[in-house]
């Protein structure tokens, strides 16, 4: 049964509902799942479900929110667990086949199999692109926002010690007391990313040990096969991820529009390209920000909106 969420910030349209996720372990998890719902009521317009990276939370997308809510969608912020919103069950793994669960479970009982796109940031963007293609005759698109490549980025490198210290923060429980404000202080310190404690850090660690970083091959062929609209954005000042991953996964959807926006202010002429190559029958187009970070979601709230509805009027019309 879904209830309002309320917390000590007051904090508006936040709900929650009890979920019970099956582990490959064969254990039984329950989390409180805590998501964002702007539009309870629903929206003849259409749905956007955007999923966070690692740490994150649904106020990844704050800028996102309002051009959306102007322009009459409805969208569902998730919260994976143990980020600070949704609670964590030492029972997961933490491997996205519990993160398309959790997702999935939201879909079905909010009845948003149609009319909808999927939005993932960095960590997110495998399950967007995941939930694209377990959807791919039913939602209307994916947009992938600083997606994970096909690769190891440098924001995980030396990779093989990013996964035996996630190994040890879950391993080891009883040393959380040293490896929370550790991993809290290297999250804020060194790699510059915020986590509201060092437990949020230290999930965020172990969660990259189970990117499926070459596997996302097989989602990517799937959407290809399909009349599903994707819009795979990066950018040229990413600090975790390179230019290079990028290109190399954006290769891989098929017959894809490949456009670039060099203007750190002004991108209504990529916005236009954009809509172009959508309305000529392109459904695939990648496009790379030059002068943009990692958060294309807070610098280029704009144009992503602009993609989402898109494609939820272009479904519609296609009714």
């Amino acid at each position: 049964m879904i209830s309002k969420f309320i917390n000590s910030k007051g904090e508006p349209n936040l709900f929650q509902q009890k979920v019970h996720i099956q582990t490959k372990s064969g254990k039984t998890a329950e989390i409180n799942v805590v998501f964002q719902d702007t539009k309870p009521e629903g929206s003849p317009i259409g749905t956007l479900i955007a999923v966070h990276g690692a740490p994150g939370s649904h106020k990844d997308f704050k800028y996102l929110w309002p051009v959306l809510d102007e322009k009459g969608v409805r969208v569902i912020g998730v919260n994976w667990p143990g980020m600070g919103y949704t609670s964590y069950d030492e029972a997961l793994n933490d491997d996205n086949d519990e993160r398309v669960q959790l997702v999935q479970h939201l879909v079905e009982e909010l009845g948003l199999k149609s009319n909808t796109v999927f939005m993932g940031h960095s960590r997110g963007s495998e399950n967007a692109l995941k939930m694209a293609a377990l959807y791919k005759d039913h939602c209307s698109g994916c947009v992938l926002v600083n997606p994970i490549t096909l690769r190891a980025h440098r924001g995980v490198q030396p990779y093989p010690l990013v996964c035996f210290l996630g190994w040890i923060w879950k391993t080891f429980t009883p040393l959380r007391f040293i490896t929370n404000p550790f991993l809290h202080w290297f999250y804020h310190s060194i790699l510059g990313l915020r986590s509201v404690d060092g437990h949020a850090a230290g999930v965020s660690l172990h969660l990259m040990n189970n990117v499926d970083f070459g596997g996302q091959i097989k989602y990517i062929e799937q959407v290809n096969q399909s009349n599903v609209k994707v819009l795979n954005c990066s950018s040229g000042k990413d600090f975790l991820i390179q230019r290079s991953l990028n290109e190399e996964f954006g290769s891989k959807f098929k017959d894809a529009e490949n456009l670039v926006c060099t203007s750190k202010d002004d991108d209504s002429e990529v916005d236009s390209q954009m809509k172009a190559a959508f309305a000529s029958g392109k459904t695939k187009v990648n496009v790379f920000f030059t002068p943009d970070g990692h958060f294309l979601q807070k610098t280029r709230a704009k144009f992503l909106a602009d993609g989402v509805v898109l494609m939820l009027e272009s479904n519609n019309n296609h009714k």
